[in-house]
């Protein structure tokens, strides 16, 4: 890699002028050092992606090392495997980066949704869709913020051709963390933070921070405990006009209940692991894995990214917008 890269004007603007043309819906506070610089990579970043692969492979010599680890919906890469998958992609798919809807900086990890538009180069069809990912940096000194590894959209349909781009070796490490999910075992106790231990923890503000923090654990909890369960503790905390979204599908309060209920009816999803819960301002971002029973009765796991933003209301903080991206069956 360039020594020098990281240091060009380029890849350096200002995050006062990069936020003009690319302002963050729902901006939160960059208060830490990393997390300005965490900050300002990114938005550099999105102003460079929109070039094509040779861009975004050059980019990448700023914002990763060799050592970085990218897992793409569900299939973990080295850096060398990433961009194999990435040329291909960007080959068969143009992508342009759209909207900034969030970044949550808490300490060295980052969690953000932003909005994509694909266009397929031979048949012309078009999409726009969401994607969300939780990235963790490492300070890199005057080179800035680069990534140790990142989880970028949830496992989906495409989960078994991009394994493909691994080593037998890496296969079988990936099928050893499926299995690990599968065969974990919630401990039994009524302490949520000892029941689902996050397994990269960050800092959490006090106050309203804690209550975030607790509230999508009793989100999970209460999912954990069946339809009737979910139902009463979502009815109760999701406030009646809010903003609703799984799955890039709109829904009401209502909607929403019922297509969670539908979920868990059919799926019997039981989410076991946590890798994240970052709170920053009143916003939460949450990253899990779940166990679920497919419709010919085998199990697998369910890979999920969570944003939430909250409200005060007459029950204490309710949630008013939810953003939730899942691994379809």
């Amino acid at each position: 890699m360039n020594e020098c890269i990281e240091l060009e004007p380029m890849y350096n603007v200002p995050t006062e002028e990069l936020e003009k043309s690319f302002p963050i819906t729902y901006e939160t506070p960059a208060e830490k050092p990393l997390e300005k610089k965490v900050q300002n990579r990114l938005l550099n970043g999105f102003h460079t992606w929109n070039a094509g692969f040779d861009a975004w492979k050059h980019w990448g010599e700023v914002l990763y090392t060799k050592d970085s680890i990218y897992n793409v919906h569900g299939v973990r890469f080295t850096l060398p495997e990433y961009q194999m998958a990435m040329n291909i992609g960007l080959k068969a798919v143009d992508m342009q980066m759209g909207r900034f809807n969030n970044m949550i900086l808490t300490d060295d990890w980052t969690a953000i949704r932003y909005e994509v538009h694909n266009t397929n180069r031979q048949t012309g069809e078009e999409k726009d869709t969401t994607v969300m990912e939780f990235v963790n940096f490492a300070d890199h000194g005057d080179k800035g913020a680069k990534v140790v590894e990142g989880w970028g959209g949830v496992k989906g349909p495409d989960y078994k051709g991009m394994q493909h781009f691994q080593t037998p070796e890496e296969q079988a490490n990936q099928q050893a963390f499926t299995d690990s999910i599968l065969n974990t075992v919630l401990a039994d106790s009524d302490d949520l933070q000892k029941k689902y231990p996050v397994v990269y923890p960050t800092a959490i503000p006090a106050g309203d921070g804690e209550k975030m923090r607790d509230f999508v654990l009793d989100f999970i909890n209460a999912w954990n405990g069946g339809a009737e369960s979910f139902s009463c503790f979502a009815g109760d905390f999701l406030t009646e006009d809010g903003v609703y979204n799984a799955d890039e599908t709109d829904y009401t309060r209502e909607g929403l209940l019922s297509h969670s209920v539908d979920v868990i009816e059919k799926t019997k999803e039981e989410r076991v692991r946590i890798n994240n819960i970052l709170v920053s301002d009143y916003w939460a971002a949450a990253h899990y894995y779940s166990k679920i029973v497919l419709p010919d009765g085998n199990r697998d796991i369910k890979e999920s990214m969570e944003f939430m933003h909250f409200v005060k209301g007459d029950k204490g903080l309710m949630v008013d917008r939810l953003w939730l991206k899942s691994g379809k069956d």
